[in-house]
Formats: structure tokens, sequence, C-alpha cells
């Protein structure tokens, strides 16, 4: 499977379980950042590492990030292949607020020189 999501994925809240196995995803349209701690661990951004091939990703909720650094620990930046990036704030936290969005923003796009904005 190369693409999940394509269509209308709106009124989705939680991303599926397992989705870190399908290790030759090229694009997701929707990532949702599940709120707090009890949620499993699947809604963490950490997830994503384990999509090397991603070219196209939209991940929203980044509000429900309690941790600045999990932008990190995504590993988005290892993605040779990522041209479009997508960042949706909102959500139950408090990441989506003034200096914090920007941070988490920056986090993300270190390393991407090659994205589209």
């Amino acid at each position: 499977m190369t693409s999940l999501l394509k269509g209308d994925a709106d009124s989705l809240k939680y991303m599926p379980i397992g989705i870190t196995r399908l290790t030759s995803l090229r694009t997701l349209k929707k990532f949702v950042v599940g709120p707090g701690v009890d949620y499993s661990r699947i809604y963490d951004l950490e997830s994503l590492k384990h999509l090397q091939l991603l070219r196209e990703c939209s991940i929203e909720a980044l509000g429900n990030v309690s941790d600045l650094s999990e932008a990190r620990r995504s590993e988005l930046y290892k993605k040779k292949n990522l041209i479009c990036l997508r960042l949706r704030f909102g959500g139950q936290g408090t990441s989506n607020k003034g200096a914090g969005r920007m941070r988490m923003r920056n986090n993300f796009l270190k390393a991407y020189h090659r994205l589209r904005v």
C-alpha cells in the first residue's frame, strides 16, 4: 500500500492501529496526533519514523504534542523523499500557542530545504 486516506478523511480523529507497519507508504493525507497519555503511543509523532518512503504527509492536532522534542523523534528529517509536509496546529494541549508553536514548526522544518511550502 502506497497511499492511505487519499479520499475524505475529515472525520478521522485517531490513527488506525498498525500504521507503523505500512513501511511502503508514500502518501499520508492525514496523521492525527492523539491527546494525552491515555491513548496508545501509536498516535505519537514518533510512530512516523517507521515510514521511510513518505513523499507527502499532513500532520494534524499538533497541539496535543506535550514535548517539543517529539518533533525530532519523528525523524522526518531522515525522509529523503519527503517533498510536501502540512502542519496543522490545534488539539487539546498548549503547543498551539505562540512561541511553542513556532519552536515546534522550526523543529520540523530545520532540515527540510527540499520541501514545498
